[in-house]
């Protein structure tokens, strides 16, 4: 039975990406993700592959699944979603701008003897220092025109999140994700981008 589902799945696949319009065609690919991250995570990897071959359509998707940081294919759907480069700047703004607020909340939620890679992970605390280091790896992964590199470095968030764990220690304990999660935010801010 799970072979017969496979087959099928793996047809319908097959078929929607033989239709041309690339709005219609990365519908019909999204719709599939669920099945297909079930039965297996190479059949989610080659749906996730063909989305982003959609290129612009196939952005609102990725962004949706991006933005929610406790959802299935958050992470994946981020690195796909990135990889648009340009097409997706825009809707990469939006993921940091919500990963820069939550970050830039905690100070004030820290107990006195707490440090930011000690929170437990709860429904209002579902990132992790580790999640913010790869999403500024990625981000500086990103092949982006001169004007929206110039953006990204102006970005306020960035900036106040910068001057947060600067001078905050709690915040950025020795040895932890964080300290290069500051460091790659540092790159950005200055303008070094992996791919230059």
């Amino acid at each position: 039975q799970r072979v017969e589902l496979g087959l099928a799945l793996r047809a319908q696949f097959e078929s929607s990406k033989t239709e041309r319009d690339a709005t219609i065609r990365v519908g019909k690919i999204a719709f599939l993700v669920p099945f297909m991250s079930k039965y297996s995570n190479s059949a989610e990897c080659d749906a996730f592959g063909e989305i982003e071959k959609c290129g612009t359509p196939a952005v609102p998707y990725l962004l949706k699944w991006a933005k929610d940081p406790r959802g299935e294919y958050s992470g994946t759907s981020r690195s796909h979603l990135f990889k648009l480069d340009d097409l997706a700047f825009d809707a990469m703004l939006k993921i940091l701008d919500d990963e820069t607020a939550y970050w830039l909340k905690i100070p004030d939620e820290l107990g006195l003897f707490e440090w930011v890679d000690q929170l437990p992970e709860t429904e209002k605390h579902c990132r992790s220092p580790h999640h913010l280091r790869m999403m500024l790896h990625e981000i500086r992964g990103m092949n982006l025109s001169a004007a929206n590199k110039e953006r990204l470095q102006k970005h306020a968030g960035l900036k106040l999140l910068d001057d947060v764990l600067a001078n905050h220690p709690r915040m950025k304990p020795e040895k932890t994700p964080m300290v290069e999660a500051h460091q790659i935010l540092r790159d950005i801010r200055a303008g070094k981008f992996r791919k230059d």
